[in-house]
């Protein structure tokens, strides 16, 4: 397994505790989230959820859907 998707996946798992343990990473991808501001963050793909994470300056979003 590569150490770049060991570490995305950390990361993942990190971040979404509350999804089931059996959920895997497929993806992770920069992007934006439209919302009062443009939000720069990654967005979290695995088999059943799309995950979004970001942090600027302390302000973090979590947005996670099934």
């Amino acid at each position: 397994m590569f150490s770049s998707y060991k570490s995305k996946s950390g990361d993942f798992r990190r971040l979404f505790k509350d999804l089931p343990d059996s959920e895997q990473l497929i993806v992770d991808y920069s992007c934006a989230l439209q919302r009062d501001i443009l939000v720069h963050g990654r967005l979290y793909i695995s088999q059943n959820w799309l995950c979004f994470y970001a942090n600027i300056f302390g302000w973090e979003t979590f947005v996670s859907t099934r």
